[in-house]
C-alpha cells in the first residue's frame, strides 16, 4: 500500500462511530488522522492503517479535506454538531 495513500483511523470509527475530527499533520510518515465523536484515544500509534478508498467508501465526506492544497501546515478539522460542516483550526 502506498504511504502517501494511507490514513490512520481511530478504532471506534471501524465500530461504526461518527466520524468527527481529522488532523492533518505534515512531520509524519502518514500524514492524515481520523478520529470519532469518542476515540479510542488519542495516541495515534494505535490507530489502525487504512487505504484512503476504503476510508472513503465509509466517510465519503472526508474527500473534501483529502482534496485540499494544505501543504505543510497542521491542521485539525471539526465536524460541526449542528452544521455537519467541517471547520479547520491551524
Amino acid at each position: 500500500m502506498d504511504i502517501n495513500k494511507q490514513v490512520k483511523v481511530d478504532p471506534n470509527l471501524l465500530r461504526n462511530k461518527e466520524l468527527s475530527q481529522v488532523y492533518y499533520l505534515p512531520d509524519q510518515d502518514i500524514k492524515w488522522y481520523l478520529l470519532s465523536n469518542d476515540p479510542a484515544g488519542y495516541n495515534i500509534d494505535e490507530y489502525t492503517i487504512v487505504s484512503v478508498e476504503d476510508v472513503l467508501v465509509q466517510f465519503p465526506e472526508f474527500q473534501e479535506l483529502y482534496d485540499l492544497d494544505i501543504g505543510n501546515k497542521q491542521v485539525m478539522f471539526k465536524k460541526g454538531i449542528n452544521s455537519n460542516k467541517w471547520y479547520d483550526f491551524v
